[in-house]
């Protein structure tokens, strides 16, 4: 609970973490359960990832079995003025890549999975999926493909 910085990598079996993480390397679990905010340099890697935000977060890739990202930061005046002028995305990465996948408010140029379903708020270039996708309405996407 409350708030981590790490310079370099971090390595754990299970991450439970209440507040926000700042890490200069790549992050590994086999659990990462977030309720709050991170920013992770590199990869974050778990086998089950459950993102609860709370603020925008980042990392350059995200892996995993089971991803699951959801915004529970979107009230209050703050979140109505990022959201009026454009900064209301939650999560920003360049490439997502897993099995089941489920995101909200999430900005990325490449999500890749054998599941995938896209809430709402997300703004996605690419999605490559081998066994279903969906999207909600209030979901972006540039190009989809079954691979």
């Amino acid at each position: 609970m409350g708030t981590a910085d790490v310079d370099g990598n971090l390595s754990v079996n299970k991450a439970e973490i209440h507040g926000s993480i700042d890490v200069d390397g790549y992050c590994n679990a086999e659990i990462f359960n977030i309720e709050g905010t991170f920013d992770i340099k590199e990869l974050l890697n778990a086998g089950v990832l459950k993102l609860s935000l709370y603020g925008p977060s980042k990392a350059r890739e995200i892996g995993g079995e089971k991803i699951t990202v959801k915004s529970k930061g979107k009230y209050g005046l703050k979140a109505m003025i990022m959201s009026s002028i454009g900064q209301g995305k939650e999560l920003t990465a360049d490439i997502i890549e897993g099995d089941d996948i489920y995101l909200e408010n999430t900005s990325a140029k490449v999500v890749r999975g054998d599941n995938i379903k896209l809430g709402p708020g997300c703004e996605i270039e690419l999605v490559e999926y081998k066994d279903s996708f969906k999207q909600d309405e209030k979901a972006e996407i540039g190009t989809h493909k079954k691979i």
